[in-house]
């Protein structure tokens, strides 16, 4: 048989190998796209300084405080992770919003499988997750 068109497995496995190499996004040009979104978790975690530190009964400061929450959670969920670290980013700012709406009234709703998946996120990128129970009750 001629070796031009002889397929071997060597050939092959050598050509799935390159499709695969070329098919993985390289770790440098990933850890490039997702530095807007580390500039954005740090931005983040100096908001959940400030955010914990609100007095919900001080309405007005309380207020302002959440008034910033909704701007950057738009900013990161903009943005499309390309590494473990830019997936806990945006999982740990979904935490701050799914933490506060998993409760038993909720028990096999849609929104209990979005904390479920949220959590799962934090554990898969090594971050803890946010929570906020009961940081959203009326100011009496």
């Amino acid at each position: 048989m001629s070796e031009s068109i002889t397929t071997t497995r060597r050939t092959m496995l050598t050509a799935a190998a390159a499709t695969l190499v070329a098919t993985v996004p390289d770790v440098a040009s990933a850890q490039q796209e997702d530095l807007e979104l580390l500039r954005l978790g740090a931005e983040f975690e100096d908001y959940l300084v400030r955010w914990k530190a609100a007095d919900p009964r001080d309405v007005a400061a309380f207020n302002a405080v959440m008034d910033e929450q909704w701007p950057l959670f738009s900013k990161i969920l903009s943005r499309r992770p390309r590494t473990a670290v830019g997936i806990g980013i945006l999982a740990r700012a979904m935490s701050l919003s799914a933490d506060g709406i998993l409760d038993t009234e909720y028990e096999n709703s849609l929104d209990m499988h979005i904390c479920l998946f949220v959590g799962a996120m934090c554990a898969f990128a090594g971050v803890e997750p946010v929570r906020n129970t009961g940081r959203y009750e009326p100011v009496p």
